[in-house]
């Protein structure tokens, strides 16, 4: 057992080697596989689509909310969620297990430093390091466009759009294109349609997700 202070300032007691683990951050749940633990996640949420593997994984509840009763069925050795939008979730379910918070990643470099974190957290930080070297390796053969500005949405059960807090915004900047919501100081926002008339975006880019 470690014990580690996490993005919240909580102190969490992780196992040296966790065997089942939920995740309720995509973005984690796609780490996890990539660093070769696929197998020791035991539960995740309809939103962690990659690998396909990921897909089959039982499914313990959303961002914002978990079923308690699957997750007690699970009886995990350590929970992985998220800053902002799963802070309240993560207070339910510290006095139960063993959950830690990652800050969610308000740029490009967040990014790319957050397979390290998980990997450190999950008892495996070479692996870790040896993606952050793949990634930094692939974004220097990536081709950028030419300029502009853009309108991005995702559906999470509305039109989400994104500010300056968040690495969507960032990455858009590093392919030379503009967030017409940059100067928001906020990770996600619900659009103003008027505002996005009158901004005449070059392009608009829609995740409808998976």
């Amino acid at each position: 057992m470690v014990s580690l202070i996490d993005a919240l300032g909580y102190r969490v007691d992780v196992p040296d080697e966790p065997r089942r683990i939920v995740s309720l951050s995509p973005a984690v749940t796609e780490i996890l596989f990539e660093i070769g633990l696929g197998d020791r996640v035991i539960g995740v949420t309809p939103f962690c689509v990659r690998p396909p593997e990921a897909r089959k994984k039982r499914k313990v509840g959303s961002y914002g909310y978990v079923s308690m009763d699957v997750l007690k069925s699970l009886n995990p050795d350590l929970v992985l969620t998220v800053t902002w939008y799963q802070e309240k979730v993560a207070g339910e379910l510290r006095s139960l297990f063993p959950t830690y918070s990652f800050s969610l990643p308000p740029s490009l470099s967040a990014v790319i430093d957050l397979p390290v974190k998980v990997s450190v957290v999950t008892g495996v930080p070479e692996r870790g390091r040896e993606l952050e070297k793949e990634l930094l390796s692939r974004l220097g053969n990536v081709k950028k466009g030419d300029g502009g500005t853009v309108y991005m949405e995702c559906d999470l059960g509305g039109p989400v759009t994104f500010g300056s807090l968040s690495y969507i915004t960032d990455v858009l900047d590093f392919m030379n294109l503009k967030s017409i919501f940059r100067k928001e100081t906020k990770e996600w926002l619900t659009p103003d349609f008027n505002a996005v008339k009158e901004e005449d975006p070059d392009f608009i880019i829609i995740d409808m997700g998976s």
